[in-house]
């Protein structure tokens, strides 16, 4: 990862968009996965449980989990994102 890729990542959600991370969905106000959605207020980190990608959500236990590690799609510009983004 890059400092560019992180800095296109961030103008990118500025402009409105919304970025894939395997079954993340990262916007400028928060993530999702399937069904369950965080605000950036809310994410107290980023990590890995289990083998799997795993958000670390205030007040929730379970947190809001994703894909295997061994197949995320660019893992370290995904963490960077979220610790940049996060309250």
């Amino acid at each position: 990862m890059t400092d560019a890729q992180l800095t296109d990542a961030i103008t990118a959600l500025r402009a409105g968009k919304t970025l894939s991370f395997g079954s993340f969905q990262v916007s400028w106000t928060g993530l999702e996965t399937g069904r369950r959605r965080a605000p950036w207020s809310q994410v107290e980190g980023v990590g890995t449980r289990r083998g799997l990608v795993r958000i670390e959500v205030v007040g929730k236990r379970a947190g809001l989990s994703g894909d295997p590690v061994r197949i995320f799609p660019n893992l370290q510009l995904f963490t960077a994102l979220v610790e940049r983004l996060r309250g």
